[in-house]
This record gives C-alpha cells, sequence and structure tokens, in this order.
C-alpha cells in the first residue's frame, strides 16, 4: 500500500505559496483603501459550498480572519470580483447562473469561457449517411 504524506508535501511547499493573497476593496471612513487578506490555498469546500449556491459562506470560507466578513460585504463586491478572486488561485469558474445582466456604464466587460465540465445549451445536429452513402447532418 502507497502513503502519500501531506504533512510533508505541506511542509516542503515554499514560503511564497503559503502567503496569504491581498484583494484590494473598497474604501474606509477615512478614505483609506481596504485590505483583506485571503487564504493562501483555496479550502477544499469552497468548490462545494459555491456549488450549493452560497456565494457568500464561499468567500467568507477564504478570508485569514472570517471577522473581517463585515467589512468586506461593505465594500459591495460583485460577480466580477469572485471571478478575479478565484483566478488568483487558478480556478476558471464558468459564468455564475444567478449573475446579474451586463453593466451598461461603458466599462469594460469580461469574457469567461465555460470550462471543460459545462455542457453546451445548443443542440447537437444528428448525422446520418446521405442517399450516396456520406454524412449528412440533420436537424
Amino acid at each position: 500500500m502507497a502513503r502519500v504524506d501531506l504533512n510533508k508535501k505541506r511542509a516542503a511547499r515554499s514560503e511564497a505559496e503559503n502567503t496569504p493573497h491581498e484583494v484590494a476593496l473598497g474604501f474606509d471612513a477615512d478614505g483609506n483603501e481596504q485590505v483583506f487578506l485571503l487564504k493562501p490555498r483555496m479550502p477544499l469546500e469552497f468548490t462545494d459550498t459555491l456549488a450549493q449556491g452560497t456565494t457568500a459562506q464561499a468567500v467568507k470560507l477564504l478570508l485569514v480572519d472570517p471577522g473581517d466578513w463585515d467589512r468586506f460585504l461593505a465594500a459591495a463586491p460583485e460577480d466580477s470580483d469572485l471571478l478575479d478572486i478565484t483566478d488568483a488561485y487558478g480556478l476558471d469558474l464558468p459564468e455564475l447562473s444567478a449573475s446579474a445582466p451586463s453593466s451598461t456604464d461603458g466599462g469594460p466587460r469580461r469574457k469567461r469561457t465555460s470550462g471543460p465540465s459545462t455542457r453546451s445549451p445548443s443542440r447537437k445536429l444528428a448525422t446520418a449517411p446521405g442517399p450516396s452513402g456520406s454524412v449528412s447532418s440533420t436537424t
């Protein structure tokens, strides 16, 4: 039987991999930028919590200090902010299903592509041999 020593592997990771991510979002009452520390590695339960539709709870799991949640929430994070945060972890989320319509304020739009596990909503064309034996598509 093989043994995988995750404790040893964790200890061997570089210091850079153990440094929290810094996220600047919003300003405090004095106009100073607010900075939040996120865990260096994404907790395993993050994607499960997100898949259950509890986005706020999933993001709360990322905070180094869960006590920062009220301040973070007061900064009014948006769906696109979550996409940027998950980019820091190397996780590419498909378009959020409950996201609001695209902004019309003239700001930049972020183009996202679905991951490999996302099914296409378009109908697939069936193929069948044509009269001459060649394959033709039918609808």
